[in-house]
């Protein structure tokens, strides 16, 4: 999973059902906190992967982390 990152003022996490992520839902966490997020799929979709980067902002401007590699994991 991920770690939390101390330094961010947030997080942009992406999520789809599809591997190649050719269509996916963006959400932010504004929390530096943030420990746990939920996700809604439609039924038949087993699947579930996720890519988080951390931002931090200064000076008025958003400043973005490189996207993380893409993690697999089951829906419950």
């Amino acid at each position: 999973c991920y770690e939390k990152n101390d330094q961010a003022d947030g997080y942009e996490i992406r999520y789809t059902s599809k591997s190649d992520f050719s269509s996916y839902v963006t959400m932010m966490a504004d929390e530096a906190d943030l420990t746990a997020i939920f996700v809604s799929l439609p039924k038949e979709k087993k699947n579930c992967y996720i890519m988080v980067r951390t931002y931090i902002k200064k000076d008025g401007k958003k400043y973005h982390s490189a996207w993380s590699s893409a993690e697999c994991f089951s829906a419950e």
